[in-house]
């Protein structure tokens, strides 16, 4: 009789905590099948604080308009390491009517480190602060870097964990020309 009721209560502790990990991994949106944008939806929708000055930055602003967005945080090495080659394109596809927006997330930094980084290392385009990190969430991003190009119609045309060749590729797509540009 106590060897069962030994078990009874292993059993019950046991359900209760594959049950709490259940609840929590369904509020994080882990078994939820739309968590998460994918190439050929519609980009999640978003207004951020710029840390480059100003009030909020929507991605409605540019509508009609390619767009990378690009997820980061300045503790990630793989995020520093692709700084150089993401200024390198924004300053190549800027000119060609691509839009690039940096959301940097809310863990392990704070703004005063994101704001620092981005002095230090000149970074060219907007870096937007991401404080609940929902953007991140509905984007669907697990791991940083992560890149996003949205077409001139608002959908997701691309995501990846790098910037390469497939990336210009579809940023080639959408942009405009080099010789239309100047």
């Amino acid at each position: 009789m106590k060897k069962f009721s030994s078990l009874k209560s292993t059993s019950v502790l046991v359900a209760m905590v594959l049950g709490g990990l259940i609840l929590t991994m369904g509020a994080l949106n882990v078994f939820s099948a739309d968590s998460g944008a994918t190439v050929g939806q519609k980009a999640p929708a978003f207004d951020l604080p710029n840390l480059n000055g100003g009030s909020t930055l929507s991605l409605a602003q540019f509508k009609g308009e390619p767009v990378v967005v690009t997820f980061w945080a300045t503790w990630c090495p793989p995020c520093r390491h692709e700084v150089p080659a993401l200024k390198k394109i924004y300053k190549e596809y800027s000119s060609r009517g691509v839009k690039f927006i940096s959301v940097t997330l809310q863990y392990k930094q704070t703004k005063n480190d994101v704001t620092q980084f981005q002095k230090q290392h000149a970074l060219p385009y907007p870096v937007l602060w991401d404080a609940n990190n929902k953007v991140t969430y509905a984007y669907g991003v697990s791991a940083i870097p992560a890149n996003f190009v949205i077409g001139p119609d608002g959908k997701i045309k691309y995501r990846s964990a790098q910037i390469n060749t497939q990336f210009v590729n579809v940023l080639n797509k959408y942009a405009k020309p080099a010789e239309a540009s100047k």
